[in-house]
């Protein structure tokens, strides 16, 4: 056993040794793969720099070949081409210095506006939102995916209506992301539930509207309380589903919601959902939501106009007490504020006919101060 260990022990010596007497392999360069003529990978971004005599990325390291001096390369960077310019590049003349005397060279300080000039583009990926922001104020290798909606003027007592873009990538479809913020200084512990009550005062005043949304498949789709990213992870899909909750969007692994009165199976794509006698709502209560409150999410056409109406009840910090708001409005993919299935359109000073979402005639009052624009009456909807 001994000898044997030795012997293994000395061909370990000997390889080291002769380990020891290979030339050094240069950056970029290994023995076989995808090499061109100098021996550089291709494939993992090495080229031949002449001047340089080496293998290199041109992002990375400099290389004279591709510029003919430092602003010649600074403007190549700013046209949008990936190269590395020279560290001294990050330098200025001091114009005071110009003489027969060779001219003084001046660092920049940090913190000058200058001396961070950000390149046109940072990385190769297109971005429908634009790329996230640094530190310096330079685009980073992230795009921006969430883009909050703007929403008419919010004049509500308790909460108010916030839409937010989630997805856009999936063709002719937007995704958008519900909630309510819950206005300050109002003593609110949480908003405990979402509902339609139709007779609320004998019209229908209260009723809730869902209107159509994409729906995915039952095994991979949720009504309430989101999908998990597990199912996401199994069927990318699922990510667009649309479904109703209180705060929870992974699936409700822990049963905090429930729902009652609310016809699912009537839910489709071409089909929305009044509720006169329904809710999804916290089986607990008491729990806090004092921010901002996740209510749905929806996936609708983009050529579709429309809008959701809820009603919400939660506690005050009492839990005692409990609070309600009512016709709290979303709006999705307006043309000119319009839904198409309003008729009768208030720009917040005069009323219109409408038809498909395109104005008709309208009243014409001079007002001098405006109301919340809203839709006044709908064509079938019953809102």
């Amino acid at each position: 056993m001994i000898k044997a260990i030795l012997a293994i022990l000395q061909f370990t010596n000997v390889y080291s040794q002769y380990i020891d007497t290979m030339p050094p392999i240069r950056p970029g360069i290994r023995p076989g793969g995808d090499m061109d003529t100098h021996g550089c990978i291709v494939s993992a971004g090495y080229n031949w720099c002449e001047s340089s005599q080496i293998c290199l990325r041109q992002w990375e390291t400099p290389c004279s070949d591709n510029y003919n001096d430092c602003s010649d390369c600074l403007k190549r960077q700013r046209k949008g081409e990936n190269i590395a310019c020279p560290l001294d590049c990050n330098i200025i003349v001091d114009p005071a210095a110009i003489s027969p005397m060779p001219p003084t060279l001046v660092p920049i300080h940090p913190t000058d506006p200058i001396y961070n000039i950000c390149p046109d583009v940072m990385c190769m990926m297109y971005c429908e939102n634009g790329h996230e922001i640094d530190a310096n104020g330079c685009q980073m290798c992230q795009c921006i995916e969430n883009i909050e909606i703007a929403q008419p003027v919010c004049d509500n007592l308790y909460v108010c209506p916030k839409v937010t873009e989630m997805y856009t990538d999936k063709l002719g479809y937007t995704t958008y992301r519900l909630s309510l913020q819950i206005q300050s200084n109002m003593n609110i512990r949480n908003i405990f539930a979402i509902y339609g009550d139709g007779n609320g005062n004998g019209n229908g005043k209260y009723q809730m509207y869902i209107p159509g949304a994409y729906q995915v498949d039952d095994n991979f789709g949720s009504n309430i309380g989101g999908v998990s990213q597990n199912i996401i992870d199994i069927n990318p899909e699922s990510k667009y589903d649309s479904w109703l909750t209180i705060n929870t969007v992974d699936g409700d692994p822990n049963n905090l919601l429930s729902t009652i009165g609310i016809d699912f199976s009537d839910w489709s794509e071409e089909t929305g959902i009044s509720i006169d006698n329904g809710a999804v709502f916290l089986i607990d209560p008491q729990i806090n939501i004092i921010d901002e409150c996740v209510i749905g999410q929806l996936t609708i056409r983009n050529d579709k106009s429309d809008e959701m109406l809820i009603n919400v009840q939660g506690k005050y910090l009492n839990n005692i007490q409990t609070w309600t708001e009512d016709k709290i409005v979303f709006r999705f993919n307006l043309q000119n504020g319009i839904p198409n299935d309003c008729t009768v359109w208030y720009d917040g000073c005069n009323t219109c006919v409408v038809n498909n979402g395109v104005l008709g005639g309208c009243t014409r009052l001079m007002c001098f101060t405006e109301d919340a624009p809203e839709c006044r009456t709908y064509i079938t909807s019953g809102h």
